[in-house]
């Protein structure tokens, strides 16, 4: 026993006080880390496993048009360390996702928004049937240091008919 707590202690002695994240390497949502995406009114979602993960894949759906969407739909916010990193540099977006299996929607949506010049606005995809990747590419202006906040947001349902999308990861790559 007294072997055992020495280790540890030891252990403790080397490991670094907080893990450092560098926005620089980009910034990946999947599996477990699903749970914390955004849900905007007029959305819903969900998550299901693959019997191996706790969440394989978020199931999501919109009840509203994209055009009246009137917000970043389901939603990843990247905060002001991201902000101060991506300003001024070139982004890949990018969702691995598929039509759902259950009322399958014919359109998604995918959208950056920001308090500066670069955002995307909504563009527009037909989901397969499979785990796809579908992405866009934007170069973000200056810091805005009023509202430094970064949304990534998927409207799952452009038509609003309350149709699925099923996705795996959201991902942000930097350019340049």
């Amino acid at each position: 026993m007294l072997l055992a707590g020495a280790m540890v202690f030891v252990a403790l002695q080397f490991a670094p006080d907080k893990i450092v994240i560098d926005p620089l390497d980009g910034h990946v949502v999947s599996g477990i880390e699903l749970q914390g995406l955004t849900a905007s009114p007029q959305t819903l979602l969900s998550f299901k496993s693959d019997g191996v993960d706790p969440v394989s894949y978020a199931v999501m759906s919109a009840s509203a048009s994209v055009e009246n969407a009137g917000s970043a739909g389901v939603f990843v916010l990247l905060g002001e360390e991201y902000a101060r990193a991506y300003a001024g540099k070139t982004l890949r977006l990018s969702v691995n996702a598929r039509a759902g299996q259950n009322n399958p929607a014919e359109h998604f949506s995918l959208g950056f928004f920001v308090f500066t010049t670069g955002g995307t606005g909504w563009k527009t995809f037909s989901p397969s049937k499979e785990f796809s990747t579908y992405e866009v590419t934007t170069t973000l202006g200056e810091l805005n240091e009023g509202q430094p906040e970064l949304y990534f947001g998927i409207w799952p349902d452009s038509k609003g008919d309350q149709k699925t999308l099923e996705v795996k990861s959201y991902s942000v790559e930097v350019l340049d």
